[in-house]
């Protein structure tokens, strides 16, 4: 009451006074906020932002430990590490792969990974990934699910396929909701002990797996000790400790005779299931069971690749279980909105940016994978709804509250997971990809444009935005290509396009016990367009689609490789004349009207690429 007293007393008696002092706390908040881009920016390049990173990135990461950074604690910082397999799978640089590889093997073998249990815990709370904070979150167990999926995928490396289905296993076993979706966290306490329930002393595993197996065991495992940690009962002051595996890892594979850690491991599967189920009648730490809109869209995300990767069917059914979940339960078609979370079977809170976006992406994500439209329609819906409710002065708020406040609450770059904003600009970019609709680059050009000068002040802060530009680069909005096209003979501007280069016809043939179908594209001379599959999963493929047609097979030719300057391991590319060609069933072409195919294509030179685009091409139906 003094406080509410005091304030009324400063309003009556120093009314002027009291709006002078707010003018000036508004002035200095606004003076926090990034400067609005201007006309005379120099132009921001995605391209040199992410290499700017990259060598932060770099510079900062741990050549003894691992991980990125060198302080007393240490975070997976899972958008750092998209960025590290983002740049390897374009150049696969030994310097990012030895950064990726050292970050990925700390967290996999030390004592942040739940060696039992499956799932990895917070972060470490010392430089060598041993003792961890315990707390177990979903956002970090499904970004890393997602990382070591393509790291397994670009590495081959059996470690990383162990760790992708050990914490599949655990989001399946510990943390899935009866009616899909996954709950947020595990604490990390027990009766206000933090960690008593992973901990063990030496004692206690050889009286669970006798002397001559724990002896095996550890060969390969150790105990890194926590102050204070001792236990009741037969085993009173005994020194307990963090499971993890023995370091010098060298040395350990050296004892072991093998090279192979993965192989290390597997042999002691049942030696840590005995141990698993001791330890499962302990007292187990709370469960956090909200299930965190957000969270679940990584979840759902990583677990699609998961089963691309692993080739693991049932990690798909997961997601799309959860997915199914989340749209009936958390989405309200009739008004468009997104809660936050939901919690025993209840929808609460308005959705915050990243809700609407994350959801998105894994809803396009899940397109990819089944084929199945409905989450296409499904990401463009939350786009929608996203933009009308976070897109405010040429920027993205983080929440619709921004209407009642003063100042508009605005992401400041990727923490733990990718920021609302970053997840936003990977949201439009693949849904114009998908859609070929001029609004989304519209949008995003406009974001992008206001993030620019903070991106390229902090790029390693804006990971994940930086990922997402340079895998689905921005193209240009119409009213920009008005602005920098080239003057024609006749002084008009004359845009510089993909169709200007490449044209495409069409025919269809009916044979046996299929209808053929050919496309022919005519590309001009000193240009080429990228192959089926490209070199690099940033560039545009040639892809052939049938309007009303999804049962068919597309076979595309041949690429010839050629070694531009930019990349002196050569691209996979086509030139000249390009015949696609398509095999559909019996009578579902032939017979009928002429029908319509799509070619998306981009066209290149030694020097440029164009901006992409679709090319309609009727198909006449032959004879």
């Amino acid at each position: 009451m003094t406080i509410i007293r005091t304030l009324h007393a400063a309003w009556v008696n120093h009314h002027q006074d009291v709006l002078q002092q707010a003018d000036e706390v508004y002035a200095a908040m606004r003076g926090l906020r990034p400067p609005a881009a201007s006309g005379a920016a120099a132009p921001f390049n995605p391209a040199v932002a992410l290499s700017r990173a990259l060598v932060e990135v770099l510079n900062d990461s741990d050549p003894v430990n691992g991980g990125i950074g060198s302080g007393p604690q240490k975070f997976p910082r899972e958008p750092i590490l998209a960025l590290l397999l983002s740049e390897y799978r374009s150049s696969h640089s030994t310097k990012v792969r030895e950064a990726l590889v050292g970050a990925l093997d700390a967290m996999a073998l030390g004592g942040l990974h739940d060696h039992l249990g499956g799932g990895f815990h917070r972060y470490s709370t010392e430089p060598t990934w041993s003792v961890p904070h315990f707390e177990k979150m979903l956002y970090d167990n499904a970004q890393l699910l997602g990382v070591f999926a393509e790291a397994y995928q670009l590495t081959h490396s059996p470690l990383y396929g162990q760790v992708v289905n050990d914490v599949a296993g655990y989001l399946t076993q510990q943390m899935a909701a009866p009616r899909g979706g996954f709950y947020a966290a595990q604490d990390a306490e027990v009766d206000g002990r933090e960690g008593v329930s992973y901990l063990w002393s030496r004692k206690e595993i050889e009286s669970i797996l006798g002397n001559s197996e724990a002896a095996t065991f550890f060969q390969v495992y150790s105990l890194t000790p926590v102050p204070n940690a001792g236990v009741g009962g037969d085993d009173v002051g005994a020194e307990r400790g963090v499971l993890r595996v023995r370091i010098p890892v060298a040395d350990t594979l050296k004892r072991v005779g093998t090279t192979d850690m993965a192989s290390a491991l597997a042999a002691l599967a049942p030696h840590r299931a005995r141990l698993l189920a001791v330890r499962e009648r302990r007292a187990q730490p709370a469960r956090d069971e909200k299930i965190v809109v957000a969270w679940n869209g990584l979840a759902i995300d990583a677990l699609v690749r998961s089963a691309e990767v692993l080739r693991q069917p049932a990690y798909l059914d997961l997601a799309t279980r959860t997915a199914e979940r989340l749209w009936k339960d958390a989405y309200n078609p009739r008004t468009g909105e997104l809660r936050h979370e939901i919690f025993r079977g209840r929808a609460q809170v308005h959705g915050y940016l990243d809700d609407y976006a994350l959801l998105g992406i894994a809803f396009l994500s899940l397109a990819d994978a089944t084929r199945e439209t409905v989450w296409r329609d499904r990401a463009a819906r939350l786009a929608a709804a996203l933009l009308s409710r976070f897109f405010r002065e040429g920027t993205l708020a983080t929440t619709i509250a921004a209407a009642d406040l003063v100042i508009l609450p605005q992401d400041d770059g990727d923490n733990t997971m990718p920021s609302g904003t970053s997840a936003t600009v990977e949201l439009l970019a693949r849904l114009q990809a998908a859609t070929g609709q001029p609004d989304y680059a519209d949008v995003m050009q406009r974001i992008v444009s206001g993030l620019a000068s903070t991106v390229r002040d902090h790029p390693q802060v804006w990971a994940s935005t930086l990922v997402a530009l340079n895998r689905y680069p921005v193209p240009e909005s119409a009213e920009a290509q008005q602005r920098t096209a080239r003057p024609s003979a006749s002084g008009q501007p004359s845009v510089l396009n993909t169709a200007d280069h490449v044209r495409a016809r069409g025919e269809a043939h009916g044979a046996l016990d299929h209808d053929d179908i050919t496309v022919t594209l005519v590309v001009d001379k000193d240009y080429h367009v990228n192959a089926n599959p490209a070199s690099f999963d940033y560039l545009i493929p040639t892809r052939l689609s049938i309007d009303g047609l999804t049962d068919i097979r597309v076979t595309y030719p041949a690429a010839i490789v050629i070694k531009p300057k930019f990349a002196p391991d050569g691209l996979k590319v086509y030139e000249g004349t390009v015949t696609i060609r398509a095999i559909a069933p019996k009578d579902t072409v032939v017979g009928g009207k002429p029908i319509v195919g799509n070619v998306r294509v981009q066209a290149c030179n030694d020097e440029i690429c164009l901006p992409p685009a679709t090319l309609s091409v009727t198909i006449e139906i032959g004879r």
